[in-house]
């Protein structure tokens, strides 16, 4: 047997150790289990992070704001309020027109001393 050959069937783990390749990733097992097939999915029950992080990673982020089309945007802003899994209910903002749409602009300026 080869030095590759023994590579394939066997990897080193964390502590250095020799133990059998399972071959995760190479055979569609990861994939089988993404999204919906996964047993621990909650769907739209899911929480905000949760949603946020999933929006994040299949909504594609653009060059500039979609409502300033000035500044490159920070934030995946929600629109309805609703936090659903749906990714045409969200769009990317820089801080300051997220600010403006959830109306946190307006409490800053009002409340700040220097600003009013």
């Amino acid at each position: 047997m080869t030095n590759k050959e023994y590579m394939r069937i066997y990897v080193f783990n964390r502590n250095h150790r020799l133990h059998p390749n399972m071959g995760y990733g190479n055979d569609g097992r990861r994939e089988a289990k993404l999204g919906e097939r996964n047993p621990m999915w909650k769907g739209d029950k899911a929480g905000l992070q949760a949603i946020h992080t999933w929006i994040i990673q299949y909504k594609p982020k653009p060059d500039l704001c979609e409502e300033c089309h000035q500044q490159p945007p920070r934030d995946c802003a929600n629109i309805s309020g609703k936090y659903l899994r749906d990714v045409n209910d969200y769009r990317w903002l820089c801080r300051r027109c997220h600010m403006k749409s959830d109306g946190r602009m307006k409490n800053l300026t009002h409340n700040h001393p220097l600003i009013s």
